[in-house]
């Protein structure tokens, strides 16, 4: 269904929907009936509560998208701070080998030092996360 259809559809509805509100009116009651005023009157009741309760879903909709991209967005974060203690933690390994090669500069072993801070500091941050 192309759109022109779609909006000549809600068109449509929407006139049909505007003509049983005038039924429901009481100068109308003798040509329709009571009864089917009641049930016009009842329909669009009902029709009025799905309008409502859709928007609540969308709303919720909405609500749970937001949480899954702020979770997602965390996730991310998460792998980038394994990703530098990963690094960190390969550098020490690395001065390691060095060191123990007799091949250590001051450099590194001040460059070593920072490395493990950086490893403790954020393995703390991620566990206390949990």
């Amino acid at each position: 269904m192309n759109n022109k259809t779609s909006d000549k559809n809600v068109d449509s509805i929407e006139k049909d929907i505007e003509r049983c509100k005038q039924l429901t009116k009481p100068e109308h009651a003798n040509w329709i009936g009571i009864s089917n005023q009641l049930a016009i009157a009842h329909i669009l009741a009902e029709r009025e509560q799905d309008k409502e309760r859709i928007k609540e879903l969308e709303e919720e909709r909405d609500h749970w998208h937001g949480c899954f991209i702020v979770a997602m967005e965390n996730s991310i974060a998460k792998e980038k701070v394994i990703d530098v203690i990963q690094e960190c933690k390969d550098k020490v390994e690395q001065y390691n080998e060095y060191k123990e090669q007799g091949k250590e500069t001051e450099v590194e072993y001040y460059e070593n030092i920072a490395n493990t801070i950086v490893v403790q500091v954020l393995q703390e941050l991620l566990e206390g996360e949990k």
